[in-house]
């Protein structure tokens, strides 16, 4: 049986449309995976330490959000509303089959400089593993303004080191993907 690499990767839709007032935005959100039998090519890192989202507001299909439980300022869609609906569309209709879509959301937020509203959004989805306590997918993203938008992010996928074909102490890989980028409104970002 061959086995499987899973590459985390990240489509975030800065479709930054403009809602209401000029400092909110709608960010629509694809998170997904390529599965490959091509292992051989990469080689993992330690286990990073994923750090703590005490303080973002959380995202993601695994932690349902109540309007009350945050900021008012930031509001979740609901999944009728969320764009990249053709980009959703094409990456499940693959004929290879390659792509699994782990989350696929969107949310309204301000956007302005980090000082002012440059709050951690905490994004989970996929797979819960039970016994280390994680998420397949973990991570965080933050949206600001200077001039450009920016987008940061501090994201992890999960995967069981048996999928990957590799030598590890631990029973999974966390593969992480930090990124900083200036993107402009209506613009489809790639992140992996």
């Amino acid at each position: 049986m061959k086995k499987q690499y899973a590459l985390f990767l990240m489509l975030v839709g800065l479709l930054f449309s403009t809602i209401a007032q000029a400092t909110s935005y709608k960010i629509n959100l694809i998170v997904f995976k390529y599965t490959s039998p091509n292992t051989s090519a990469e080689n993992w890192a330690t286990v990073p330490t994923i750090p703590s989202f005490m303080n973002a507001i959380s995202i993601g299909q695994s932690n349902p959000i109540e309007q009350d439980e945050i900021s008012p300022l930031y509001t979740l869609l609901s999944e009728r509303e969320a764009g990249l609906q053709f980009e959703a569309s094409r990456l499940k209709t693959q004929t290879d089959r390659a792509y699994t879509i782990l989350l696929h959301t969107a949310w309204i937020q301000p956007i302005g400089p980090i000082s002012q509203t440059g709050k951690w959004v905490h994004v989970i989805a996929g797979k819960v593993y039970n016994d280390i306590n994680a998420y397949e997918f973990n991570g965080f993203i933050r949206f600001s303004k200077n001039g450009f938008f920016n987008v940061d992010s501090k994201l992890y996928l999960t995967e069981p080191k048996s999928l990957l074909n590799i030598n590890s102490n631990s029973n999974y890989i966390i593969v992480p993907i930090e990124d900083h980028r200036h993107t402009k409104i209506n613009e489809i970002n790639y992140i992996d």
